[in-house]
């Protein structure tokens, strides 16, 4: 036969008296083959019965003929069925996973906050074995130090405070069998793993809304609406109905852009809200610098009026 000669199926019984030869012959000779899994069993059928010798693997480096590879024995079988369902198992190995770690606090630490509020933190560590030994034990890191317990007291700073879980564990044990039968013991050994950081942090506060009197101190503006500078840069002061005076605090680091008056066919009134400085305190009664920026008119309005406020 000629390389990449395509054999007719009709021909193999006459050329090779079994399937065994036929591999072995295919193999030799790198010959390109069109048999179907029709044909195949065709051959199997005119070989049932029949003794299916042993026979050493040749093929190239790197492939397989099923669960054996270049220079493995097939042993032999009673039928050539038998033999084919031994040749077409495939070991896939086994692998081991190696634990998770993860922390959750309460309160949660995705709750915006203002900044200097006072917290106390209970942390837990959560521990997914996996494959692993049980849990030995757990401490806490508060930004990168070693916390003496599974709690913290803080005042929220602009900067924040990162916290993480260390989890040891044992050795895993044990193992893990394939289809063929083959085992594969526990690979993990005894360690640590790290959660992921949560991190606690305050948001400076802006105050804004309609009063009476203009606010002098910081009293008198921390009782308006309050919403931090997390929360987005654009937002509705209601004027309401009673009131003459709308005013806005914001800290130094934010800065007035615009003010619409969407009840009053969008007209732009940023300049009439005139602009002064004011020392708020924060949560903790610690001082920030701003402005107070405020608008007067001399009646209240007949309906309530949505100033939209852009800020940066």
């Amino acid at each position: 036969m000629e390389p990449n000669e395509q054999i007719k199926i009709s021909e193999i019984p006459s050329q090779l008296p079994n399937l065994t030869d036929f591999i072995a012959k295919a193999n030799d000779d790198g010959l390109a083959t069109k048999t179907t899994i029709e044909e195949i069993v065709k051959i199997i059928q005119q070989n049932t019965g029949s003794l299916a010798p042993s026979f050493v693997v040749s093929i190239p480096e790197g492939q397989s003929l099923g669960k054996y590879k270049n220079g493995d024995t097939v042993p032999e079988f009673a039928t050539v069925q038998e033999q084919l369902k031994d040749i077409g198992q495939i070991a896939i190995p086994q692998t081991f996973t190696e634990p998770l770690a993860d922390i959750t606090s309460t309160p949660n630490s995705l709750d915006s906050l203002e900044l200097g509020t006072s917290l106390s933190i209970d942390f837990r560590g959560v521990f997914i074995q996996n494959d692993a030994g049980n849990a030995t034990g757990t401490i806490y890191l508060k930004d990168g130090l070693e916390l003496p317990s599974n709690t913290d007291i803080i005042k929220l700073t602009g900067d924040g405070f990162d916290y993480r879980a260390s989890i040891s564990y044992d050795a895993g044990t044990g193992f893990k069998t394939d289809a063929l039968g083959n085992i594969y013991p526990n690979t993990i050994q005894s360690g640590t793993v790290e959660s992921g950081i949560i991190t606690f942090k305050g948001y400076e506060a802006i105050f804004f809304g309609s009063v009476s009197s203009k606010p002098t101190s910081s009293i008198a503006v921390r009782v308006l609406d309050k919403r931090l500078t997390n929360s987005g840069n654009t937002f509705i002061l209601n004027t309401g109905t009673t009131e003459t005076i709308f005013c806005l605090w914001l800290p130094d680091s934010k800065t007035l852009v615009s003010v619409i008056d969407l009840d009053a066919l969008n007209a732009e009134i940023t300049s009439g809200y005139i602009i002064e400085p004011l020392v708020v305190n924060d949560a903790n009664n610690t001082p920030i610098s701003g402005n107070l920026y405020t608008m007067q008119q001399g009646v209240p309005y007949d309906v309530n009026h949505r100033h939209q406020i852009t800020i940066s």
